[in-house]
């Protein structure tokens, strides 16, 4: 049914709303999906910079679950919140086409972050809370492999790989 300002409801049987569809305050569209409790479980809208977003609701804490965005930088990405509706892990594709997963403590600082780079560098970096690498294990654009750590300063002190003669240094 529509309702005053535009917004079309629609309802169960027992009348409880379900979903509504609505034209917000700068005119941009948003569709709510609620369960038999009337609590949102899909939001799907397009923000006010006009780009879509997606989100899924835990309708038993009203905590957002999952959101997949498409960015104005022209980025996508998928987050995953924890039960305490904190963000935990985000997988997309950054503005220069690098896919990416990151995996975030409680307090949503990035301890891990797997890519694969354009020019063929593939990577798995873990980072400190300041999101600075201490461990890496990658591979080159050529797929020669090596192992990087740093110390406490975030000085390189390991570094074990293959160069160009393919042999292993240390």
């Amino acid at each position: 049914s529509a309702e005053a300002g535009g917004a079309v409801r629609l309802a169960d049987a027992e009348g409880a709303a379900r979903a509504t569809l609505e034209a917000g305050a700068a005119g941009l569209p948003k569709l709510e999906m609620a369960d038999a409790g009337a609590a949102v479980q899909v939001r799907l809208e397009v923000r006010e910079n006009g780009t879509p977003s997606l989100s899924l609701w835990d309708a038993a804490s009203n905590t957002i679950r999952a959101w997949l965005d498409l960015s104005p930088d022209g980025s996508t990405q998928l987050g995953l919140y924890d039960t305490a509706g904190k963000l935990r892990a985000m997988t997309g594709i950054d503005t220069a086409s690098i896919p990416f997963l990151k995996l975030l403590t409680a307090d949503s600082k990035n301890r891990a972050c797997l890519f694969a780079e354009e020019g063929g560098d593939v990577g798995l970096d873990f980072r400190d809370a300041e999101n600075r690498s201490v461990l890496a294990l990658r591979t080159s654009s050529d797929m020669r492999p090596y192992l990087s750590m740093a110390d406490a300063s975030f000085v390189s002190r390991v570094w074990l790989g293959v160069n160009s003669d393919d042999w292993t240094l240390l």
